[in-house]
């Protein structure tokens, strides 16, 4: 099942990564969600409040706390999961919440939510203090900012974590797209390829996560140039259209027909250049 979950409270943080949490649904359904040490490398980033994408298999099971007697609870086992940023859906309830936004009560942030409705968020985001002080005062509205800034960063850090990339990597591709970094890995998730990111995740990543098309072009080009990358790795900037092709059809695409039709797609787009029988990157003949 896959569902959005609202931490209520942390259970237990684990030493070396991965997380214990109580979630609730907005139906109120409640969830002992279980986090491995991939997708929160970071305990210290899981504060209550926030909201939590989760996929994986629930099952009822008897859990005991001390010495109270074990009671049954709906254990969520995270296949994948990432943190949703603030949006106006949780907005409220996170800026009640969030610690480092303190000063923002449930009275304020009723006056906000009724005084600026559905174009809140957009304040926060570009910082508008001037707008924000009208309900709050200036050194709490700054707060408040940089609180949802910090979040947001934090949620793109968990969004890349769940793609399986390491630390390293994702604070590449945040640096490289700073601000746009959401935007521009959803209109074309397969660019955190070219960041070192494996191709297997990335594509799982982006059928599933994103909706990409098993058709797209962005997958076909992207398809063609992992292809080629492998080659390169044993020495060889190109590969006849054949020996590409078998690539694709039995380990990349694991598709025929869009192997077929990957090969022409990248060639047209000029993602991919042919001399003498033979297809490379355009970046490898530039070199």
């Amino acid at each position: 099942m896959s569902v959005e979950v609202e931490v209520s409270s942390v259970r237990s943080p684990g030493e070396s990564g991965g997380a214990i949490f109580w979630g609730l649904t907005e139906t109120g359904q409640r969830y002992a969600v279980l986090l491995n040490y991939k997708q929160l490398p970071d305990p210290a980033r899981l504060r209550v409040g926030q909201v939590w994408y989760v996929s994986g298999e629930v099952e009822r099971k008897l859990a005991s706390r001390g010495d109270y007697h074990p009671e049954e609870e709906d254990q969520l086992t995270a296949d994948s999961a990432y943190m949703l940023r603030p949006s106006q859906r949780n907005l409220h309830n996170w800026m009640i919440k969030c610690p480092e936004a303190a000063g923002v009560g449930p009275l304020k942030a009723y006056n906000l939510d009724k005084r600026f409705g559905a174009a809140l968020a957009g304040l926060i985001a570009s910082s508008d203090i001037k707008a924000l002080s009208e309900i709050l005062t200036v050194s709490t509205a700054e707060k408040l900012c940089d609180a949802f800034s910090k979040e947001g960063v934090a949620g793109t850090i968990t969004w890349l974590d769940s793609v399986c990339m390491k630390p390293a990597i994702s604070k590449k591709v945040m640096d490289y797209y700073g601000a746009d970094c959401e935007a521009m890995i959803t209109e074309n998730p397969y660019r955190l390829v070219s960041f070192s990111a494996d191709w297997k995740s990335v594509d799982s990543f982006a059928l599933t996560r994103i909706g990409i098309e098993p058709d797209s072009e962005y997958r076909l080009c992207a398809a063609v140039e992992e292809a080629l990358y492998r080659r390169s790795k044993s020495g060889s900037t190109a590969a006849d259209a054949k020996s590409l092709h078998r690539m694709l059809t039995d380990q990349i695409l694991k598709d025929k027909q869009l192997a077929d039709r990957a090969l022409g797609v990248a060639t047209m787009s000029g993602q991919v250049v042919e001399y003498e029988g033979m297809l490379s990157s355009a970046g490898l003949w530039l070199i």
